[in-house]
């Protein structure tokens, strides 16, 4: 019998390497998305980055022995960033962008680990530019924590279970990514959850027993001697630390409150909240896929990944509810639910022809025109909504900006509200951080608003602006003595 003549199409160049080229556009494109909302967002802080960066510059050798342990990894990047870049918008964001981009490297990784690489790169290319990716990714706040350490643990655990022998440097990295994890808050939670896993299901059994006891020992010894910090900070400075496991929650229905934000983050796909946190996290047509990807999923629950998953989604929940801003913990498991829909989608496609590649090459081209439509729309909404809706316009802070594009070499007194103190202090030595005008003693003084009461003995010299729609005023600068003939700059 002659064999069948092989379609024509499966010898092109470009079918054969279909997705080697997919991997670099999505590479090159998702390197290039996060430089430009980098740059889009230099501009401006929150007030959540002005208390993240006074945080991170207290952190030092001393302040850990103290017990000041918690988010510890990403402030000692952060006060890095700041001790060489110095106070600008670029070095507080800087660390969260670069482990944004290891996350998306990873989260690829562990996505085609799980499914086939034309699934991988559907889903990288759908769930990375994500509201909730792109918001954590630009935001100078341990939050890109909840994602980086979660796709990390899977990543290397999904290495590890699948081996006869495990690799024991991917042994190693495994314990030491999940005892760094626990200086976030509520990821200590994560140390009880594993080793239940690990005993309940069969295939985690197999894998402990082949680690053997010797190196299940140093493993066990590793984890504790990185999470000493952790213990001894519980025995000195409990107050602190407690953190860790519990915010301060009043009564129940600051639970209740909490849950209900979580709810509509995740589900308001037409209005948003009150809320300073992007809403939706993720859009309609992503959830809708999500949901696909749990139906799909459910004649393998039983399987270890689907397992720990479901673990994770449990998790998830919890430490959103007891921390609204802890709703990004829900990126990984419901990118990997996207991950299992869009499989079941192509799956059940490729099914109906399957010896034609015409079809196939018909659907991949459509999946891709839907996926431009998501990103296309994710993306707008990233960059759009917070100029125009007000309770994220509130939060930004425009004046730090302003004030690095001014000569601050001289000495200058800054008068500022008394809770932005400590962060203006990082600017350097010779500017002097006022909350009283009154004890003005430099020939410069700029005020970061409107001042109510003009400093006796000074004369407005400059106004700088900003690009925003209202409360464009930035910043007011005076001078000791009055420049004659000369009018006042407003810029």
């Amino acid at each position: 019998m002659p064999k069948p003549k092989r379609p024509t199409i499966n010898k092109l160049w470009l079918y054969r390497y279909r997705f080697y080229i997919l991997q670099i556009i999505l590479a090159i494109s998702f390197i290039s998305l996060l430089a430009f909302a980098l740059f889009s967002s230099l501009s401006s802080i929150t007030d959540a980055e002005m208390l993240s960066a006074v945080d991170s510059s207290r952190l030092s050798w001393g302040s850990i022995a103290n017990g000041d342990i918690i988010n510890a990894p990403f402030r000692a990047l952060q006060n890095l960033s700041i001790r060489i870049l110095g106070l600008t918008p670029l070095a507080i964001k800087l660390p969260s962008i670069l482990l944004a981009a290891i996350t998306g490297f990873f989260l690829i990784l562990l996505i085609n680990r799980w499914h086939k690489t034309n699934v991988a790169v559907i889903t990288s290319l759908l769930v990375i530019p994500s509201v909730i990716f792109l918001a954590t990714a630009t935001s100078g706040t341990p939050a890109i924590m909840t994602i980086l350490f979660p796709v990390l643990i899977f990543w290397l655990g999904s290495k590890l279970a699948g081996t006869k022998n495990p690799s024991p440097i991917l042994s190693f990295l495994f314990v030491t990514v999940f005892a760094i994890s626990c200086y976030t808050p509520y990821f200590t939670y994560i140390i009880p959850i594993l080793p239940l896993l690990c005993i309940t299901h069969p295939h985690l059994r197999l894998f402990i027993k082949r680690l053997g006891a010797i190196k299940l020992s140093v493993l066990i010894g590793t984890f504790t001697i990185l999470v000493a910090p952790i213990i001894i900070a519980f025995i000195i400075n409990f107050s602190g630390a407690r953190y860790l496991l519990l915010p301060e929650i009043s009564d129940i229905q600051y639970l209740i409150d909490n849950l209900l934000a979580v709810v509509h983050s995740l589900s308001r796909f037409t209005s948003t909240d009150s809320s300073p946190i992007l809403q939706p996290l993720f859009g309609i047509s992503l959830t809708l896929i999500a949901i696909i990807g749990v139906i799909a999923t459910r004649p393998a629950r039983h399987a270890s990944r689907y397992r720990v998953l479901t673990a994770f989604f449990m998790f998830a929940i919890i430490t959103s509810i007891l921390d609204p801003t802890y709703v990004v913990t829900f990126f990984l498991p419901i990118a990997l639910l996207i991950a299992a829909g869009i499989n079941f989608i192509l799956s059940e496609w490729y099914s109906l022809f399957p010896l034609n590649p015409y079809p196939r090459v018909i659907g991949g081209i459509l999946i891709l025109i839907s996926a431009y439509a998501i990103v296309t729309s994710n993306v707008q909404f990233f960059f759009h909504a917070p100029h125009h809706i007000q309770t994220i316009n509130a939060q930004l802070n425009f004046q730090l900006a302003a004030l690095n594009g001014q000569d601050l070499y001289d000495e200058v007194d800054l008068i500022v509200d008394e809770s932005q103190t400590e962060f203006y202090r990082l600017l350097g030595d010779n500017i002097r951080v006022l909350t009283n005008p009154e004890h003005a003693e430099s020939d410069k003084l700029i005020f970061l608003t409107r001042p109510e009461i003009l400093p006796e003995g000074y004369t407005l010299h400059q106004i700088i602006t900003g690009s925003t729609h209202q409360n464009a005023d930035l910043l007011y600068i005076f001078t000791l003595t009055p420049v004659e003939d000369e009018e006042i700059v407003i810029e």
